[in-house]
């Protein structure tokens, strides 16, 4: 117990951080459980079905940021950490005005896509959600995606400032209030167009929040019309470019990598092959999410630690949360080995046969993916990420092409495999391209990587 000392600062908000992110997951988790059986009960299978639809619109959307927000985020802690405040105004103003330009071009496109289709409740087969409802519902998520934007751009704020705990702390508080909203709404017999509303609604709330909170407690921003204008920088937006567009290419190798295969399943084998597959991958992801909370929590201290010309302790927690995903991986790993097969027949009431190559080959994804991602991290974290992102996409790509040339031939497994052979990849491109930005050898990296060192060593930084 001597070892664990929460007296060091370093230690102490990666604790705090991580316990803050896994109860934003708990967060999220309860609330997916709850809400199904209440807008069922509310609305009727129907309505509820129209309503997803609809709700899936802010995935595509949520990229009209061009991927400018996480990498001011960035930009703002490392400029923190350098004690450079200029700068850090520069990179927020000039994001800020980007996310204006960018959300009213958003904005303006859908009310012209809207009004130049005159029955868009025909084209997407709604029966119970009319033409004028569905202009409502889809510009007021356009608006809610914008604000959603401004608002982790304030939240970055908090984590350059060394407070990631409570910036994921107010995400649970707000996603907990807007959901205490919408129940109340689903039950007084409100539609999707209040519930839509409410989403819009909490942002407002939540960014005027951070706004009072940045301005009192955190005086190196400078907020205003003025300091906007005055601080907003060509060159910094063209610094943010390169890293912004690596961002950008993110999520499109993340929808390669999760619903390609689905689509690929679907159209080989059998829509009975995809339950089996998908299934299967969604107990297995529980291990990743899990390791996914303590990667939220280093982000921001990587940028810190850069900033400050800390390369040892960049060392430090690259290496040492890359020795956690691996310890955690093949913990979690073994008890799925174990128990997976119960959970899987538990959850699905056994409609659903265990194939056991398939859940074997996922468990070694998991192991792989969540070594590259852990260490992914830190290029992500101080926008040196660019070749990674691109190598990312081309992993999912040739992942897709292995699934689509073997899955007749071998089945479901080849599926896995496929995810196997990107992550494999990926950690071999990772593990160079961080071993280039610590300036260690090969030997060194890979040791310290599966070495498992002690938490005193925190201590002496």
């Amino acid at each position: 117990m001597s070892e664990m000392n929460f007296s060091n600062p370093i230690l102490d908000r990666l604790v705090k951080g991580a316990a803050a992110a896994g109860a934003e997951q708990v967060c999220n988790v309860v609330i997916q459980l709850v809400s199904v059986p209440l807008y069922l009960y509310c609305w009727g299978v129907d309505l509820y079905g129209e309503w997803i639809l609809l709700y899936t619109f802010p995935s595509y959307i949520a990229v009209s940021d061009l991927g400018f927000t996480k990498a001011a985020v960035n930009s703002m802690t490392i400029s923190v950490a350098e004690k450079n405040y200029i700068k850090a105004n520069q990179y927020y103003h000039t994001t800020f005005v980007l996310l204006i330009a960018l959300g009213g071009i958003t904005i303006t496109t859908i009310i012209l896509c809207m009004l130049g289709l005159e029955s868009v409740n025909r084209w997407l087969n709604l029966n119970i959600i009319s033409n004028r409802e569905v202009f409502k519902i889809l510009l007021l998520l356009t608006v809610y995606v914008s604000l959603f934007q401004q608002a982790e751009l304030l939240r970055g704020i908090l984590s350059s400032s060394g407070r990631f705990a409570l910036s994921m702390s107010l995400v649970a508080v707000y996603r907990f209030f807007e959901f205490l909203i919408i129940v109340t709404l689903l039950l007084l017999g409100f539609g999707p167009v209040a519930v839509s509303a409410c989403y819009v609604a909490v942002q407002l709330v939540k960014i005027s929040h951070l706004a009072i909170l940045i301005k009192y407690k955190y005086r190196w921003l400078e907020l205003g019309i003025s300091s906007t204008l005055g601080h907003s920088s060509q060159q910094a937006a063209k610094e943010m470019l390169k890293p912004a567009f690596a961002f950008l290419l993110l999520p499109i190798g993340f929808a390669t990598r999760t619903q390609f295969p689905i689509f690929l399943i679907g159209t080989i084998l059998s829509p009975a092959a995809i339950v089996v597959f998908s299934t299967t991958r969604t107990i297995t992801n529980v291990g990743t999410q899990i390791i996914g909370v303590v990667n939220k929590a280093i982000t921001p201290e990587y940028a810190l630690a850069y900033g400050s010309g800390n390369m040892k302790l960049v060392k430090l927690i690259h290496h040492k949360s890359c020795n956690l995903a691996f310890v955690l991986s093949v913990f979690l790993s073994a008890l799925l080995l174990v128990f997976g097969k119960l959970i899987l027949q538990f959850w699905t009431h056994g409609e659903v046969q265990p194939n056991q190559l398939l859940f074997f080959t996922l468990l070694l994804s998991l192991i792989t993916s969540s070594l590259w991602s852990t260490s992914s991290f830190l290029s992500y974290s101080i926008n040196q990420h660019a070749k990674q992102s691109v190598l990312f996409l081309l992993s999912c790509v040739v992942s897709s092409m292995f699934t689509y040339f073997f899955l007749k031939y071998f089945g479901l497994s080849a599926a896995a495999v496929g995810l196997l052979v990107g992550d494999v990849v990926m950690m071999y491109y990772t593990f160079k391209i961080n071993k280039k930005i610590l300036d260690e050898s090969a030997s060194a990296f890979i040791g310290s990587i599966f070495r498992f060192p002690s938490l005193a060593t925190l201590k002496s930084l």
